[in-house]
């Protein structure tokens, strides 16, 4: 295998696989994680718009309504309709922009925050009973291939996604 593609049919091989690649994972998340939502939000409380929310701004702290918009993929009159009702739930909270004092930024609350915590670890039991279910052989592999991936997208995407990991513990 060509570790340093010199040519172009290289570098379209590669995309091909990542193209592949991204298509197997988001297949893997719609039998699983899309699969679960409906029970873990049942079991939380939590609507379907405001995980993603959550999980958005818990992955990125301190966002503006429009980054937030953008990432949910969706208008920010509708994000900010939702954020209005996290913000009097107490689930997420309003702050300034240290930098720039007129631009509002939003964040999870101490509320919010233990309220995403609680269906990501109900996640986690229901990938527990999933891993529980393969043969050793395959979950060994997507381990491996689980820690491989993390490293390198630490790497491209300038992340610290294992120190993340074992400050959860």
């Amino acid at each position: 295998m060509n570790i340093n593609p010199t040519n172009k049919e290289d570098f379209r091989l590669e995309a091909e696989r990542l193209n592949t690649m991204t298509d197997a994972l988001t297949i893997f998340s719609r039998r699983t994680t899309l699969k679960w939502l409906p029970e873990i939000l049942t079991k939380t409380g939590i609507e379907r718009e405001e995980i993603t929310a959550m999980f958005e701004l818990n992955i990125e702290p301190n966002q503006s309504l429009k980054q937030l918009s953008y990432k949910m993929m969706a208008s920010s009159s509708n994000v900010s309709v939702l954020i209005q009702s996290m913000v009097e739930d107490g689930v997420v909270c309003r702050v300034s922009d240290p930098k720039d004092r007129r631009r509002i930024l939003l964040s999870l609350s101490e509320k919010g925050q233990k309220l995403f915590n609680n269906a990501q670890e109900h996640l986690l039991e229901k990938y527990v009973e999933y891993l529980r279910d393969l043969q050793d052989s395959d979950r060994e592999a997507l381990n491996e291939a689980t820690l491989s991936m993390i490293m390198v997208m630490e790497s491209i995407l300038n992340l610290n996604l294992v120190n993340k990991e074992e400050e959860n513990l």
